[in-house]
């Protein structure tokens, strides 16, 4: 029977070539659409997590706090879950830092260095890195709290900048799960329809096969595996237009534009695309082995 199903599989499709390149045309285009939702979810992750080692909370300590006391709060928080590292500036090195600053004249830094300002009016700093960008209001929280109100002069967080790409990120995965629901549901009444109209054209042939004695099995094999070569077809063209693209087009392009240096993260980010890709292409198959199962249960009734 699996001979069987296999081979007239085929020959179904070659006989009826042009409602063969139809469907696999239309699932091609519908796999193609979610690889890109996916590519896109998996690259914005991506720069978000690469974002989070960069955003800080920088909270400027008041003028009269002591070495000791700075050094136990920085202590503290190292000890915090929600903290990845704590730094600590000098006012020294942030007016040093500032002179270096290249948006900045020569002329100004030396006005800087002048009697104009008196003394440093820098103060001394603890640049605070959260573990994740989800973290990073209730750190910004934990800074602001009474139990540092008389040690941190102030506090300069972005909590505007994490709001937005938290914003970014959520409509990006919901945007992608309704693309994957709707053209899996494209695909799959796809699948279906095509089946239908394939059962119809050989109904003649059926009919004389259950005259014959041919079990449900047998009849149902080659569509079963017609609708899986659809699937097949579709999901064979799309990795032989993505996989170049993404290898020698997206990949390259994103590492100038994200300025990946780091040989781990760009290996890292190259996984994840050919994961979601590969996602992609299994969840596909297996809905067009559900629509196929389906249909022909339908309709050789």
């Amino acid at each position: 029977m699996n001979k069987n199903a296999i081979t007239n599989g085929f020959k179904n499709i070659i006989r009826t070539f042009w409602l063969s390149a139809t469907a696999v045309s239309v699932l091609m285009v519908n796999i193609a659409s979610v690889a890109f939702a996916s590519g896109l979810r998996t690259t914005v992750g991506f720069t978000l997590r690469q974002l989070d080692k960069q955003l800080s909370i920088v909270a400027y300590f008041n003028e009269d706090i002591s070495s000791e006391t700075q050094k136990q709060v920085e202590t503290a928080l190292e000890n915090i879950s929600e903290v990845e590292k704590v730094l600590f500036v000098s006012k020294d090195q942030a007016k040093e830092d500032f002179r270096k600053n290249d948006g900045y004249s020569q002329s100004f830094a030396e006005t800087l260095d002048s009697d104009l300002f008196g003394e440093n009016p820098f103060l001394d700093s603890l640049w605070v890195t959260p573990t994740t960008s989800e973290e990073y209001i209730s750190v910004a929280k934990i800074l602001e709290s009474e139990q540092y109100q008389g040690v941190f002069n102030s506090v300069q967080k972005k909590q505007d900048v994490i709001e937005k790409l938290e914003s970014i990120y959520r409509w990006t995965n919901i945007t992608g799960i309704v693309l994957v629901i709707v053209f899996s549901l494209i695909s799959i009444m796809v699948m279906i329809n095509i089946l239908r109209m394939s059962i119809y054209n050989y109904r003649r042939e059926i009919e004389i096969m259950r005259l014959v004695g041919a079990t449900n099995g047998y009849i149902q094999g080659p569509f079963i595996v017609q609708g899986i070569l659809f699937n097949l077809f579709a999901s064979i063209i799309v990795l032989l237009l993505f996989i170049p693209s993404m290898t020698f087009g997206v990949l390259p392009k994103l590492q100038d534009v994200l300025g990946i240096t780091n040989s781990s993260e760009l290996n890292a980010l190259t996984f994840d695309m050919y994961i979601s890709l590969f996602v992609v292409i299994v969840i596909s198959l297996g809905a067009g082995v559900a629509a196929s199962f389906y249909a022909t249960k339908k309709y050789l009734k």
